[in-house]
């Protein structure tokens, strides 16, 4: 597997259930990967705590009719979200791996929309959000 195609795969690991990202994370000889893996666990953890605090109001603000893709860059740090790099519907940026991650929410929302009618991946509205770890382009 090329580095490119092991990159892509990690662009995918956020809507992987938790039990085969944490498998993936347990038995991986690569410390690196064993990270990013618990790091997307933890992201993962966030975004359902927050989702479940959320009150019906909220969820009825967050119903999305259309695609909305927000794409930032964490800068190696913790606070998430972190910078913002490619809103929906704005123009490519420099960073290679920003526009992958632009181009897979839009392939993901595609799907959801069209094989289980869902406006998002929980079928309530649910942004699409993807977040980088790294910093730069590739």
């Amino acid at each position: 597997m090329s580095r490119r195609t092991l990159r892509r795969t990690h662009a995918v690991c956020a809507f992987l259930p938790p039990h085969i990202l944490r498998s993936i994370a347990e038995n991986t000889d690569d410390p690196a990967l064993r990270e990013r893996y618990h790091a997307a666990l933890e992201t993962s953890a966030q975004f359902r705590g927050a989702r479940a605090a959320a009150s019906k109001t909220a969820a009825a603000a967050l119903t999305a009719p259309s695609l909305h893709r927000t794409i930032y860059d964490a800068q190696k740090k913790t606070a998430l979200p972190g910078k913002l790099l490619r809103a929906e519907g704005a123009k490519p940026v420099a960073d290679i791996a920003a526009g992958e991650a632009y181009d897979g929410a839009g392939i993901t929302y595609d799907f959801y929309s069209k094989v289980y009618g869902r406006n998002s991946v929980d079928g309530r509205g649910l942004p699409t959000t993807r977040t980088r770890f790294g910093t730069g382009s590739r």
